[in-house]
């Protein structure tokens, strides 16, 4: 059967844009694939939650007294120090509640001088701009253990002019 030239010029357009969509396809599948392996790669052999496992053993075993002490970390450690023997809210103060609560702000009444040490994560150094006592702390502070390397590197830190308590590193 003879075909119109109308019926080949459909035809031609239709295999066009299947040619079209294959070579999309085939595009996004080799962008796509070498990163898809790289992070699946990453994902499966790297230990990020390392540097957190290590900071937690040095609070748990380093700090002589952690009943006493007072320590602004983020919720990924905060039920650690917790099991490490830290009062739950007045020992380990999740740090957004040192300036958001006013339950836990009362407990500081001198802020950032009020605290023992401050576990400088990486959301609490990205978070600390908006929260006056996580900043004054991280910049009274020195770091006496570090975790990690990089942005995702956890420091211990110990305030500077600080109470003075029974929670000095042993």
């Amino acid at each position: 059967a003879r075909r119109g030239p109308w019926a080949v010029a459909a035809a031609l357009v239709t295999a066009a844009r299947r040619a079209v969509a294959v070579l999309l396809a085939a595009s996004a599948l080799a962008y796509v694939v070498p990163r898809w392996y790289e992070g699946d790669r990453t994902a499966m052999t790297a230990d990020a939650n390392a540097p957190y496992r290590a900071a937690a053993s040095w609070l748990g075993r380093e700090i002589a007294d952690p009943a006493d002490a007072r320590v602004l970390v983020d919720d990924a450690l905060w039920l650690d120090l917790v099991h490490s023997g830290y009062e739950p809210g007045l020992g380990a103060i999740w740090f957004y509640k040192a300036d958001l609560d006013p339950a836990v702000a009362k407990t500081l009444p001198r802020g950032w001088r009020d605290l023992d040490y401050v576990v400088a994560s990486p959301t609490v150094r990205r978070d600390a701009r908006d929260l006056p006592t996580v900043k004054g702390a991280l910049e009274h502070s020195t770091p006496v253990a570090t975790f990690g390397e990089g942005e995702e590197r956890i420091e211990i830190r110990k305030i500077t002019g600080a109470r003075t308590t029974g929670a000095e590193a042993s």
